[in-house]
């Protein structure tokens, strides 16, 4: 059985740098993209300079920069914001992402930090509400259980996966696949601990 696996390259240790937010993102962005000036990446990101200036004195790598650098050239927004790898995700073009929640543009400034975590599906177990090699972005500090909702979970003999898990007043957990040949699990809500990776708060799906 195929399994999913986070991305290895994301447990490495970010970078520790003592420029300043904007302008340790901004040199990230350079080394990536190859551009020279704020000016260019003003046009890559098609925005007026006057933003890029804003944001510098702000202080900020606004989270809609990353949306659309996600979007467009598949920049892990760990990436920006504290260096860590990889810098790209994927190794394929891929579609706008869509976002499970909560949708809008600046929830990426929620997950600044090494508490995103991505699973890349490397199975169908979810299609078609999640395609075989799509990325799922994991909320690692949101383990709370809500039923019905997407969690990353670590399962025997399958490793890194996902699935909906669905409570009930008897203290069990049902998790459950998309594919109706799977069969689903129940476990003591005590257990689930040791396999909730976290809550799956956006899908970034590939052709």
């Amino acid at each position: 059985m195929s399994t999913s696996s986070p991305s290895d390259e994301k447990f490495h240790e970010p970078e520790r740098s003592s420029a300043s937010a904007f302008q340790a993102g901004f040199e990230r962005l350079r080394t990536t993209l190859g551009f020279k000036n704020q000016k260019e990446l003003a046009d890559i990101l098609e925005i007026r300079q006057s933003s890029i200036s804003d944001a510098k004195r702000r202080d900020v790598i606004p989270a809609d920069w990353a949306i659309k650098l996600l979007r467009k050239e598949r920049i892990n927004p760990h990436w920006i914001y504290v260096g860590l790898h990889p810098v790209r995700i994927g190794d394929q073009e891929c579609a706008p992402c869509s976002e499970f929640s909560p949708g809008q543009s600046s929830f990426l400034q929620q997950f600044a930090t090494q508490s995103l975590s991505i699973i890349v599906m490397q199975d169908a177990s979810m299609e078609p509400e999640i395609p075989r090699d799509s990325h799922v972005g994991i909320n690692t500090d949101n383990r709370e259980l809500v039923s019905g909702a997407l969690y990353g979970v670590k399962l025997p003999y399958e490793g890194f996966t996902v699935r909906r898990i669905l409570t009930a007043g008897n203290r069990k957990a049902t998790l459950r696949a998309a594919t109706p040949s799977i069969p689903a699990i129940m476990l003591d809500h005590s257990k689930l601990e040791s396999i909730i990776h976290g809550r799956a708060v956006w899908l970034k799906t590939c052709p």
